[in-house]
Order: C-alpha cells, then structure tokens, then sequence
C-alpha cells in the first residue's frame, strides 16, 4: 500500500482518502476538469495542508473540534481560523456575518454583539478579512497567514 494521501477537489465539493495509487486511478476517471486539483496534489499543496484540518483516520474535523484549540485565542485569531476551515473544507470562499455569528456559538466562543462590526474593525486593524459584497465577507492573504501560522504548531504538536 501507497503513501496515505487526503485530496480535497474544492470546485466539486468532494473530498477522497486513500493511497497514491487509488488517488492515480481517480483521476484517470474524473473529468479533465479536475486537471487544476491533480496539479494542487501533486506539489503537496494540498494534502500537507490537509493534515491539519482531518483527524488521523482522514475524517473531516468538525468545526467545533478544530476550535476547542483557539477558546482563549483573539478574536482576529478565532476569525481567520474559521475562515480558513469554510474555504479549506466547507469550501465557502465568503461569509456572512450571521454565519460566522453562528460559527462563533457553534464552537462555544463568545460571539460578538455586532458581528458586523467587529469584521470592519478587524479589516481596519488587522487587514485579515475584505468586504466582498453586501454582508459578504472573505479572507485576505494576511489572514491565510495568520490561519496557517496558528494551525501549523497544532498539528506538529509543538504548542
């Protein structure tokens, strides 16, 4: 048996767990619009990346498991986190205020009174996210940086 590999193919919505040789076989099978996927897999981008977001089994984690690791975090923090779990495994490239409202009393954190607000002031303060559309928001590279900053530690076990 292969290298265990996770792949996830965001334009579709799927997610495969297996080998190097059965993730091969699937991509004979797949349309060639999967060639953008193949190439992300093959330079590791996406499948190291992975790691972090999926438990040993190569399940998805739940948001509120990925969580429990950032309750005393900032908020700026907790954000990015969130944002980076809805663009790397929802595959939800936006938010709404009211979904991250949500998330927040999902994952057991103390939601903010104007969710609203606190983006705008987190734009302002931190430039991690960026108004896309009415109530939409997406994160900016700088709060990929602060996402994957926080979660690379936690899944080398060093923090």
């Amino acid at each position: 048996m292969g290298v265990p590999v996770v792949s996830f193919d965001l334009q579709h919505g799927r997610i495969f767990v297996g080998d190097e040789e059965q993730l091969a076989k699937l991509f004979k099978l797949l349309p060639a619009s999967s060639d953008v996927g193949k190439s992300a897999t093959s330079s590791g981008a996406i499948s190291s990346e992975s790691s972090t977001l999926s438990n040993s089994n190569g399940h998805r984690t739940s948001v509120r498991n990925l969580a429990r690791g950032f309750a005393n975090r900032k908020l700026y923090e907790k954000v990015a986190v969130l944002f980076h779990y809805a663009r790397e495994i929802e595959g939800r490239f936006t938010l709404t205020s009211r979904d991250l409202s949500d998330w927040f009393g999902l994952c057991g954190f103390k939601v903010p009174a104007r969710m609203d607000k606190a983006l705008d002031n987190l734009k302002r303060q931190h430039h991690i996210v960026e108004r896309t559309g009415q109530g939409e928001w997406e994160l900016t590279a700088a709060g990929e940086n602060v996402a994957l900053d926080l979660l690379e530690p936690a899944s080398n076990g060093s923090r």
